[in-house]
């Protein structure tokens, strides 16, 4: 899959001091401008992940993105074991993923770092609690993961 078809991506910073990528050819921020950081703790945290008392918890998440959404889960694990997928279609260069890394504080930055060189189509473990499925695919040709226990969903990023 070619990277290339999004171009000029650039970084900017969001209300609460977190950085989100912006694409201006289509006028869309990765995370709401308000503010990265509290968007992704809020949605996939505080409103997703502490609701699931389950010990084995399956994510899907449609856009990889930067790697924030899962770098937050991974080290939200509380001793369960997650198995997280993510879908993503035009994956940040390897440039773009370090950019966006060195924005976020320690230990975010690390693991964002990790789970952006992570192999694509193969299952990684990230930690022992932590293994990262990340898909390069289109969503709507990508089957949803077998194992369904707490479903945490992102929404689209068309």
């Amino acid at each position: 899959m070619d990277n290339a078809t999004i171009q000029n991506r650039r970084l900017e910073q969001t209300a609460d001091g977190s950085s989100t990528i912006y694409l201006p050819d289509l006028d869309e921020h990765y995370h709401s401008v308000k503010g990265a950081l509290t968007e992704s703790t809020h949605i996939f945290i505080n409103c997703g992940l502490r609701h699931c008392r389950k010990s084995d918890v399956t994510v899907f998440e449609v856009g990889f993105g930067t790697g924030l959404n899962a770098a937050l889960t991974a080290l939200s694990t509380d001793n369960r074991h997650i198995d997280y997928h993510s879908v993503e279609r035009y994956p940040l260069s390897a440039d773009d993923a370090a950019a966006y890394s060195r924005t976020v504080e320690a230990p975010v930055d690390g693991m964002i770092r990790q789970l952006n060189a992570a192999a694509w189509d193969a299952p990684t473990a990230v930690t022992p609690q932590f293994t990262l499925h990340k898909i390069l695919a289109i969503v709507a040709t990508t089957p949803l993961p077998r194992r369904h226990r707490c479903g945490l969903f992102r929404r689209f990023r068309s």
